[in-house]
């Protein structure tokens, strides 16, 4: 095997990857068998190229991050089931089946009683207990993939490698300079982002805001007198025309606009079959903003398939 015909396999398990993670993130029947034996075979191909390849580096980096992530595609299963099946509103629905982690946006986007937002959101906090132990020992396991390959070095100094030096090196930022751009970034944005939180909710609400007026909660709340606007605009349509304008290749993009149980409550897309096919996955929300979420999505995501 030469280094083309192992990205050529590689490429293949991705896909494979992608179309099954795409159905269980869009609320469809998967196979969590079919998931794990495709992590497995993305282990030994990345085992592969550290043996026999070990360039380019960037390659490296990201076998050994498969490496870490493939191990543990059990864990990463049973924290996407926990979420769904064990952070449950014991009391409150959205629409015929009780909130859960997957619905909880739509949820707080229209529910107008604070104080039902208020006990959904105590309750998902005290539910996150089955969680964190799950978290906790997937971030444990991928840290003691990193010290197996303690032979290779970051390039930046004379540490071994990490899933920190590893982040760092692909995306050429030093330790440093991040820690400095993350506490310049939240110096700068604290004041002026809790002033204006501040007057926003006195605005909106006629009070401070609490720390279950969430950003769903906001996001609704900031733009509801728009939607009137909105309303009676088909979003699809309206980036259908916008994208036919542009000249992009509408008959490689899908829509999946069926609201199902368990759909993840984000706008997001998927890449497949060698990247000649765009799925983009929406669930109802505000006209506005789905209008906006769709078209930022899309813009950005049809270029990779022009």
């Amino acid at each position: 095997m030469n280094l083309k015909q192992w990205c050529e396999l590689d490429e293949r398990i991705y896909i494979g990857e992608m179309d099954e993670q795409y159905k269980q993130y869009a609320g469809f029947d998967y196979s969590k068998k079919l998931i794990e034996q495709l992590a497995e075979i993305k282990l030994y191909n990345s085992k592969i190229f550290i043996d026999f390849f070990s360039d380019p580096r960037a390659l490296l980096l990201g076998a050994i991050e498969d490496i870490a992530y493939s191990k543990n595609k059990k864990l990463e299963l049973e924290l996407h089931n926990t979420r769904n099946t064990k952070i449950v509103s014991s009391k409150h629905k959205f629409k015929d089946s009780f909130v859960n982690w997957s619905t909880w946006r739509q949820f707080n986007s229209l529910e107008k009683n604070q104080i039902h937002r208020k006990e959904v959101f105590d309750e998902f906090i005290a539910k996150t207990k089955y969680i964190s132990p799950v978290v906790e020992s997937r971030f444990s396991s991928i840290k003691g993939v990193y010290q197996e390959y303690q032979n290779v070095q970051d390039v930046n100094d004379s540490n071994k490698i990490s899933p920190l030096s590893g982040y760092l090196e692909s995306e050429k930022v030093s330790y440093t300079h991040l820690v400095e751009l993350i506490k310049s970034m939240g110096n700068r944005a604290k004041k002026p982002f809790r002033d204006a939180l501040t007057d926003i909710g006195k605005k909106i609400l006629g009070r401070e805001p609490e720390y279950y007026d969430d950003f769903y909660f906001f996001r609704n709340k900031v733009y509801s007198n728009l939607d009137i606007n909105f309303s009676s605009l088909d979003p699809l349509i309206e980036v259908r025309k916008i994208l036919a304008f542009m000249q992009f290749d509408l008959t490689k993009i899908i829509f999946d606009t069926e609201s199902r149980k368990n759909k993840y409550p984000s706008l997001f897309a998927s890449l497949y079959r060698y990247q000649t096919i765009f799925v983009s996955s929406i669930r109802r929300k505000a006209p506005i903003l789905i209008f906006k979420d769709v078209s930022t999505n899309l813009a950005m995501a049809c270029m990779q398939v022009r």
